[in-house]
């Protein structure tokens, strides 16, 4: 790939000589002999400050909002939607190659993403995936620390899609991700919404701004498939400018239905309607969530070409998903590691896990520093009415006093007696562990998949799943 390539598809002003481009990044640690660098500014950084550096690392020419005397620097309107679209030039337009699924939603997001995913492989159609739980087409798999990676990496990725033969792409698109234009190349073939719920408002200030992120994906999908029984379902489909599907497990009006939803022992079984097919849908998941995420997963793949009578089969194969409902058993004792970090998640699970438990169930749950603080004290009350006893911990408190967060938390408890706080993680879910008798149920919610936790700027080594393994002698 040469410059000129790159700059004249972008209408970009070049005095430059042309030559080789080895890369396009935003990370000055990244740039090498032949690299474009494109100076993004952030909230707390600003890659104009880089811009002598990077030149002196071998790149070619700095991409700025800003004017420059320098001939090097190359100035554009907006630097994040360039970036992408140089991404996306650089790996010759993988996204335009391959039919991709983009999910959005505040909760659900990785679960419909992975059960999608299998679907379609399931039916013969191969399939990538992009996600909070990382990127996977056959047997590779990477991690890369983001829900939607950054465009340097996204595009990339789709590039080596396109290349091992898939032909689909289902991946997660995040508020942020949205926000920052890292998908703005890509012409969606199905844009799917989940829900809207409480997060990330420490990021985008308020719940409008949140939404506006959110409702953005659907202004750019030929088609939509969206939750008919969220209330922000409208909003939703004001952006959306191709066709809409919808989806209700409420006897709304829609393209696609769940119906006669039943909840036995250990499972959901309900009957997916579409306009022309019935289908019995039963598995071994829990609770209304599982409905949704299911539901949502079906009328995707259904929209993507995939035959609805291979549905009933399908369910009984969908994988386990680390950190959503995982389930670890010992001596009659359940215990489900989960990512719920937000209130209508944590309410979500804690409702469900009520029903289906005859014993007492315990929680253990904290909240992330440095993020939303207003969700404090709602998931403290949430905790504490469905569960007989609540141990608070810390999750990731990142650069905020652990005790600090404990206490936002109890703001929201009336009735303390059955509460402890132990910030020490580990020791929380001992607590939890050695109070447990037969027949009880425990929920570690907040951090699921994640295998570290963040104190300060460094990252420990910590897993939920492990360490409940560990205490119960099961590794």
């Amino acid at each position: 790939m040469n410059l000129y390539t790159l700059i004249n598809e972008l209408r970009l002003p070049c005095s430059i000589p042309d030559c080789d481009i080895s890369g396009v990044t935003e990370n000055i640690d990244n740039v090498t002999k032949g690299s474009i660098f494109v100076a993004v500014k952030g909230k707390s950084f600003d890659g104009n400050c880089y811009t002598e550096r990077a030149l002196k690392q071998g790149a070619v020419c700095v991409i700025s909002e800003e004017e420059s005397e320098n001939p090097l620097v190359i100035k554009t309107e907006d630097t994040r939607l360039t970036l992408a679209q140089l991404c996306s030039a650089f790996y010759s337009h993988p996204e335009r190659k391959l039919k991709i699924t983009g999910i959005t939603g505040t909760n659900g997001k990785t679960t419909v993403c992975e059960y999608l995913s299998h679907i379609l492989e399931e039916s013969g159609k191969k399939c990538g995936v992009i996600g909070t739980l990382g990127v996977k087409y056959g047997e590779y798999y990477s991690q890369t620390g983001y829900t939607t990676p950054s465009p340097e990496i996204l595009y990339k990725v789709l590039d080596l899609f396109v290349k091992s033969g898939c032909e689909h792409c289902v991946m997660e698109v995040s508020s942020q991700a949205l926000e920052q234009k890292r998908t703005a190349p890509i012409d969606f073939t199905l844009a799917v919404f989940t829900n809207i719920g409480t997060d990330h408002l420490d990021r985008h200030g308020t719940f409008e701004n949140y939404l506006s992120a959110k409702a953005s994906l659907f202004s750019q999908s030929e088609k939509a498939l969206l939750n008919a029984d969220d209330i922000n379902f409208e909003r939703m489909a004001e952006k959306c400018r191709g066709q809409v599907f919808t989806f209700s497990a409420k006897d709304r009006y829609a393209d696609f239905a769940a119906k006669d939803i039943r909840y036995p022992d250990s499972g959901i079984s309900y009957v997916f309607f579409d306009k022309k097919n019935i289908i019995p849908v039963s598995a071994e998941l829990t609770g209304e969530f599982s409905v949704y995420n299911t539901l949502a997963a079906f009328s995707a793949a259904e929209i993507l070409g995939v035959v609805p009578s291979l549905f009933s089969g399908i369910v009984k194969k969908l994988p386990e998903i680390k950190g959503r409902m995982q389930k670890i058993s010992k001596d009659n004792l359940s215990v489900f590691i989960d990512f719920a970090h937000t209130p209508e998640a944590l309410q979500n699970v804690l409702s469900s896990l009520r029903k289906n438990t005859d014993n007492k169930l315990f929680c253990v749950f904290g909240c992330g520093g440095n993020r939303d603080k207003g969700k404090r004290p709602l998931m403290g009350e949430i905790a504490a009415r469905y569960s007989d006893s609540v141990i608070i911990t810390s999750d990731n408190p990142r650069n905020e006093n652990p005790c600090e967060i404990s206490e936002d938390i109890l703001k929201g408890i009336k009735n303390k007696r059955n509460v402890i706080v132990e910030n020490d993680r580990k020791r929380a879910i001992e607590i939890a562990l050695s109070a447990m008798k037969s027949g009880d149920c425990l929920l570690v919610a907040g951090k699921g998949h994640e295998e570290y936790q963040i104190i300060g700027d460094k990252k420990h080594i910590f897993s939920d799943e492990m360490t409940v393994k560990s205490i119960l002698g099961l590794i």
